[in-house]
C-alpha cells in the first residue's frame, strides 16, 4: 500500500521570488512525513527569500554611496584644476562637504573647517535645515590649496577603492545565495510533481 497521502489540499503552490512569501500554515501533528518535508524546504525557501532582498537592498545603497563618491572625485579633480598658482584655492561646496563627512573621507582641517564641522553636526541633528546648512557655505566658504586638494583626491580615490571591493564581495555573497534559492525552489518544484504523479497513479487505479 503506498505511503503517498491522498489529499491535495496541504500542498501550496510555490510562488517564485518576487511574488510574495511561500505559504506554510500546517498542523506539524497532522501532517504527514511528505507534507512535513514541504514544510521544511518552504520555511527555507522563504528564509533565503527574506535574505537575498536585504543584501539586494544593502547593494543598492552601497552603489548610490559608490555613484556619489565618483561625482565628487571629478569634482575635486575639476576643483584642484582650477587653481592656477600655488598661493590659489578652489572652494568645496556644502554637498561635497556633507557626503565626505557622512562617508568618513578625510579632509585638511582648517578653521574653516571647524566651523563647517559644528554646522554639519547641527544640520545632521535635524537642528538647522538644509537651506541654513548651505548658507553657511556660502557666508564661511571652505576653501583648499592645490595640495589640500590633492590629499582630497587620494582619500575620495582610496574610499571608492574600498567600496568597490566591498561591492563585488557583496555580489559574490547575494550570487551564493541566490544559488541556494534557486536550489531550495528547483526541489519544491519537483517534490510536488512526484507527488501530484503518485496522486494520479492512485487516482487511476481507483477507477
Amino acid at each position: 500500500m503506498s505511503s503517498t497521502p491522498a489529499s491535495t489540499g496541504n500542498f501550496p503552490k510555490p510562488d517564485p521570488i518576487g511574488s510574495g512569501p511561500l505559504q506554510t500554515s500546517f498542523d506539524q501533528y497532522q501532517l504527514s512525513l511528505d507534507e512535513l518535508m514541504w514544510q521544511v524546504q518552504t520555511d527555507r525557501a522563504n528564509i533565503l527569500d527574506d535574505q537575498v532582498r536585504q543584501e539586494i537592498e544593502e547593494i543598492r545603497r552601497k552603489n548610490g554611496i559608490l555613484k556619489e563618491a565618483n561625482k565628487f572625485l571629478q569634482e575635486a579633480r575639476i576643483q584642484h584644476n582650477s587653481i592656477e598658482d600655488d598661493d590659489g584655492k578652489a572652494t568645496m561646496s556644502s554637498d561635497m562637504y556633507a557626503f565626505f563627512k557622512k562617508e568618513g573621507v578625510s579632509m585638511p582641517s582648517s578653521t574653516a573647517t571647524a566651523k563647517a564641522d559644528e554646522v554639519y553636526e547641527k544640520y545632521k541633528k535635524g537642528e538647522i535645515s538644509k537651506d541654513q546648512f548651505d548658507a553657511h557655505f556660502e557666508s564661511n566658504p571652505v576653501e583648499f590649496d592645490k595640495n589640500g586638494w590633492e590629499k582630497i583626491i587620494n582619500n575620495t580615490s582610496t574610499t571608492i577603492d574600498s567600496l568597490t571591493s566591498n561591492s563585488q564581495l557583496d555580489m559574490a555573497s547575494l550570487q551564493a545565495k541566490m544559488g541556494k534559492y534557486n536550489q531550495t525552489f528547483e526541489a519544491l518544484s519537483n517534490f510536488l510533481s512526484k507527488y501530484q504523479s503518485s496522486l494520479g497513479t492512485i487516482i487511476a487505479n481507483l477507477r
